[in-house]
């Protein structure tokens, strides 16, 4: 039968789907309507995908992931509301770190039958307004062009991410097509090789229709096995509605209702061809789709082996995706060391490169030091200098793509099994003095500006060596005015009276390294505050040298907890590691734990505040 010669059949079956339909459209939730604004519809529930994952930064890992609400509009994903279970251990440290750009791919399904031949010329307008800039982004985003077809949908444009390609293809513009077709059919066989026809993984696909809504008979499906199977398969349908002149006006009511619902219960947005702002408003949601939320969390005690990664909403778990990642045993890990007050940078102009001595800490999972064979670095995801593995701990950079703003580096570094990482990003802040037109450059100042600066640097230089000077005489006398108490003696952390059963003179230390430190520590010292102890300790004991080692034995550590029995003889160790200390766990019996959470192999990075417990000792690192 056919398309002409299906009208009378088709205006019977239209107020058999109007009666059906039109219930439908008026039921509680949200549907998109024709003019892009929101009415009652069912809704989809929110979706969470995750696109890909990256281990290359191990012990940090990366998830790229997005979500879509009730009604199909981006999910906004934030630390509060996900969460993230590794290897089922729910992850506390977790951070949305920056966006990667994915892409998206969308399919326009074009539905032409005689009738139509007035909106042609918007047809192929609309569909090459968002394939040019700035709607569709060559080459990340992808688009396909199908056709209505008697069975299924007839390809005429394979997936590109290349404008000219459309503009090709649009050489010859489109015409109406005769025949038998069957809409339903169409979108269901091709709903279900969407798989198959997707250009490249973690990227969201859409279907835009372009159809009068009507002749959705069909002897294989029904018609409500669109919207249904599109919802289910989280790929939203947009629709745009035509007008055909060839219809009565109760046959456009039943395509624009029936257009309308399967948008709806896919989480799309439903338009007309001759409204160009509601077709934009269908541009602007898939565009939002392009770019993923990277995620960044760092599970305690991670080795080498394949786990799983669950990533759902904390205010409802069901919402969920989930992931296998592989973490090789022998791989290396690298960190840049710069600390937080060192991020900001305050310039006149970016004109020349920027200098900067950055240091890393390089390690492996399984404990092993390897060899690196190369290492570059990376500002805003640009390699800008390879450097040389033999400085790694500590080298120069010039950057010359710096700019206002937040700026992200990274170490990518091979080590000699082939193995490669990349460190954390960390973001370097880049900011202009409000008077820094007004200021010379480099350029511009002069010899004389050049000698009365570094004479003005000179004396505040001296000024300050002389009263760093003065301050450190006062510190040492008011030390060397009070007794000095070993490293083996214990003290209670509330009063001066002894111990039950102790003596209260001062024990010695065997050792023969210095004391931890007065009870008041210096300014600007880092020190550890005593919470809960059996032994008696000072209140604070001052962190001032290189590595302090805490345990029960005064023979072997620098700060003793003699009456712990829950201390192991050495327990753990603090090193200073650039300007921050950082807490190993010396193979104890009890653990080492840092905000109730086991320290690593690869040790934790202190910050001001962090709670540590050593059995039943609890202390507080304050960084001063």
């Amino acid at each position: 039968m056919g398309r002409e010669n299906r009208q009378l059949f088709r205006l019977m079956a239209s107020a058999l789907i109007l009666c059906v339909l039109t219930p439908l459209a008026s039921t509680p939730g949200k549907v998109r309507a024709q003019n892009g604004e929101t009415q009652d519809s069912p809704g989809i529930g929110q979706q969470l995908i995750i696109s890909s994952s990256d281990t290359s930064s191990a012990p940090t890992i990366h998830l790229r992931a997005f979500g879509l609400d009730s009604q199909g509009a981006p999910l906004e994903l934030t630390p509060e509301v996900i969460q993230i279970l590794h290897d089922g251990q729910q992850v506390s440290d977790v951070a949305i770190v920056g966006t990667y750009k994915a892409g998206t791919f969308t399919i326009f399904v074009v539905d032409v039958p005689p009738g139509v031949e007035a909106q042609l010329p918007a047809i192929q307008a609309s569909i090459e307004q968002y394939t040019s800039p700035p709607e569709m982004e060559e080459p990340v985003d992808y688009a396909a062009i199908y056709q209505v077809g008697e069975s299924e949908a007839n390809l005429l444009l394979k997936p590109s991410n290349f404008y000219n390609d459309f503009r090709n293809f649009f050489a010859s513009p489109l015409e109406t097509q005769s025949g038998p077709t069957a809409l339903v059919d169409s979108l269901v066989t091709l709903l279900n090789d969407v798989a198959n026809i997707t250009p490249k993984d973690g990227i969201l696909t859409t279907l835009v229709v372009m159809s009068d809504g009507t002749d959705v008979v069909s002897s294989l499906h029904d018609a409500e096995d669109v919207g249904q199977l599109a919802a289910e398969l989280g790929i939203p349908i947009h629709t745009v509605w035509l007008e055909n002149n060839n219809l009565q006006p109760s046959s456009h009511e039943v395509g624009k209702a029936y257009l309308a619902q399967i948008s709806a219960e896919s989480g799309g947005v439903a338009s007309r061809v001759d409204r160009p702002e509601e077709v934009q408003v269908i541009w602007d949601r898939i565009a939002s789709f392009r770019n993923h939320d990277v995620i960044q969390y760092r599970p305690t005690d991670l080795g080498g082996g394949i786990y799983q990664v669950d990533l759902s909403l904390r205010n409802d778990l069901s919402v969920s995706d989930s992931v296998t990642i592989r973490i090789a045993e022998t791989s290396p890990t690298i960190q840049i060391d710069l600390p937080p007050e060192d991020r900001q940078l305050i310039i006149d102009n970016l004109d020349k490169p920027i200098s900067l001595t950055l240091s890393t800490v390089t390690s492996w999972l399984d404990g092993e030091k390897r060899e690196l064979t190369g290492a570059q670095l990376l500002v805003n995801g640009i390699v800008i200098q390879d450097i040389n593995v033999n400085d790694i701990d500590r080298f120069k950079a010039k950057i010359d793509n710096l700019s206002y703003g937040p700026n992200t580096l990274q170490i990518a570094v091979e080590d000699e099994l082939g193995q490669k990482a990349t460190s954390p990003s960390i973001t370097l802040s880049v900011s202009t003095t409000e008077n820094a037109p007004a200021m010379a450059t480099s350029n511009e100042t002069t010899e004389g500006t050049r000698v009365v600066s570094l004479i003005l640097g000179c004396l505040v230089v001296s000024f300050l060596l002389v009263l760093l000077t003065l301050i450190l005489y006062v510190i040492y006398r008011r030390r060397s005015a009070r007794p000095r108490r070993g490293a083996g003696e214990t003290y209670s952390p509330h009063e001066d009276s002894p111990a039950p059963g102790r003596s209260s003179a001062p024990m010695p230390n065997p050792a023969g390294r210095p004391g931890p430190g007065s009870s008041i520590p210096a300014s600007g010292t880092s020190y550890l505050e005593i919470i809960t102890s059996v032994s008696r300790m000072p209140p604070a004991i001052d962190l001032t040298a290189v590595e302090h080692r805490i345990g029960r034995n005064p023979k072997e550590v620098d700060i003793a907890f003699e009456n712990d029995i829950t201390v192991s003889r050495l327990h753990c160790a603090i090193l200073l590691e650039g300007s921050d200390y950082r807490i190993y766990d010396k193979g104890s019996t009890s653990l080492t734990l840092v905000n109730g959470q086991k320290v690593p192999g690869f040790g934790y990075q202190l910050m001001d505040g962090d709670e540590i417990r050593l059995g039943e000792v609890v202390l507080r690192y304050r960084r001063g």
